[in-house]
């Protein structure tokens, strides 16, 4: 027995034996501060296909070795190669990480021509209850979560008339600073990741094709960052299900959170790809859904593919949002804006934005400046639009579009317009390839355009 220090945790640590193989046989010291728990003291139970009943419960087993590694002072809880059901939820404790096997993204779990399942969490807890308990809440600080898939198998496949998926609650919440989530596949969760009062948040390398909200991120004071997310339908390919996401869900939610980073993200089949508004948890001390901030940060190597929106902000914080290269492809059924700007008029939305690529040949619109704030636009490319119809409108606040080329090779009708209801506009530099320029603010300045 040793001493561990990790953190502001210092206790006795216990020593624990671990499993070489993925089934937990042939014994190997690993040392301190590592379970696995289908080794001896725990033995947790697999599952077969998408069976999850007492039976095969094995969260009581995972639990408590994640209670064991904190109360030891912090480590690793091991969960090798295999299906393991989970009748409730896991917490996972400050300074604990629950790991599976995979050092990347993992594939679709359900999915036997891809070989190895990995380690595999079944959620069935709560299909009609939305704001539940998560199924993995990374509590207190220095919890994570890395190289685990979470399968919802109960999660229904279409079939005749309409559907709708189950209102399961978050796959996984973080709540606390410096936790991590790494790795991980959410097949089929109605709700994502809700990183909530969860500064210094890392996330990277999250694969999933979650059916409402993808990840959404609120009171954080500190530095957050997220990189290499992937939402696309690696569950179900099928046009009721990409009916549903491309109606109603939302990849990315960033409400308040302060310096966020995100780097290369891509989402295919949402009816939104990334929203910004105001944070309206219920915190201590406030009444029930008071707001209590924004976002800014910096955001780049964006794809929204078959997208109804690419970007919707209802709102940011002064210092705004600075968004570097975007790709948007407006290809979803009933295409709307890459870009669109909805604050209402008792909050505005900053944006700046540097390299926009939007196309899709049924797309009726680019960018919609409709709300209080200030964006600045330049070397945004749109590559076609539906004839006659303006790529880009400015109804509200102010606006600067320099640098920026519009539709080819379509020569008519009116490519940029400003309403009497704008504020201060300015369009310079830009290519309009036979397009022309409706201007009827009072405050718009336009010069040395190519026609």
């Amino acid at each position: 027995m040793r001493t561990i220090r990790y953190g502001k945790f210092t206790a006795l640590a216990l020593l624990y034996t671990v499993a070489s193989t993925a089934q937990g046989a042939g014994n190997t010291d690993l040392g301190d501060g590592f379970v696995n728990v289908r080794g001896p003291g725990y033995g947790a139970p697999l599952t077969t296909s998408t069976t999850c009943d007492a039976s095969v419960d094995a969260t009581a087993i995972i639990q408590q070795a994640i209670d064991d590694v904190h109360n030891g002072g912090g480590g690793v809880v091991y969960l090798p190669t295999g299906r393991y059901c989970i009748l409730t939820h896991l917490t996972v404790r400050g300074g604990v990480t629950l790991k599976g096997v995979f050092t990347a993204p993992p594939p679709n779990p359900s999915n036997a021509l891809l070989g190895s399942n990995g380690t595999t969490l079944l959620a069935v807890e709560g299909p009609s209850n939305p704001t539940g308990t998560p199924f993995i809440s990374l509590m207190d600080a220095g919890s994570s979560l890395n190289g685990i898939s979470i399968w919802h198998p109960k999660q229904p496949t279409p079939a005749g008339g309409s559907w709708t998926p189950l209102n399961y609650p978050y796959a996984i919440m973080a709540k606390g600073n410096d936790n991590s989530i790494q790795n991980v596949m959410l097949l089929n969760p109605t709700r994502g990741i809700l990183l909530e009062e969860a500064g210094r948040h890392f996330v990277k390398g999250v694969w999933g094709q979650p059916l409402l909200n993808g990840m959404v991120v609120d009171g954080i004071a500190d530095v957050g960052r997220i990189e290499d997310v992937h939402f696309w339908p690696f569950w179900s390919q099928d046009p009721k299900v990409m009916s549903y996401t491309q109606s109603n869900a939302i990849a990315f939610i960033f409400k308040r959170s302060d310096w966020q980073i995100v780097n290369e993200v891509f989402t295919l089949g949402y009816y939104i790809g990334m929203a910004f508004d105001h944070g309206t948890y219920d915190r201590p001390g406030l009444p029930p859904g008071t707001l209590h901030g924004a976002t800014n940060g910096v955001m780049t190597n964006l794809g929204f593919d078959v997208a109804q929106y690419g970007i919707v902000s209802y709102g940011t914080q002064r210092a705004g949002v600075t968004i570097t290269n975007v790709n948007v492809a407006l290809t979803s059924p009933n295409p709307s804006y890459a870009l669109a700007n909805y604050a209402p008029v008792t909050r505005s939305s900053h944006l700046t934005v540097h390299g926009m690529s939007v196309w899709g040949t049924n797309a009726t619109g680019s960018i919609a400046w409709s709300g209080p704030g200030l964006l600045m636009m330049s070397g945004l490319r749109v590559a076609d639009m539906v004839t006659g119809t303006p790529p880009i409108r400015v109804t509200a606040g102010d606006a600067m579009i320099t640098n920026s080329t519009l539709p080819t090779p379509t020569t008519s009708g009116v490519g940029i317009r400003v309403e009497s209801t704008a504020g201060k506009v300015v369009i310079q530099g830009n290519m309009l390839f036979g397009k022309t320029i409706s201007n009827s603010g009072t405050q718009t300045t336009i010069g040395t355009n190519s026609p």
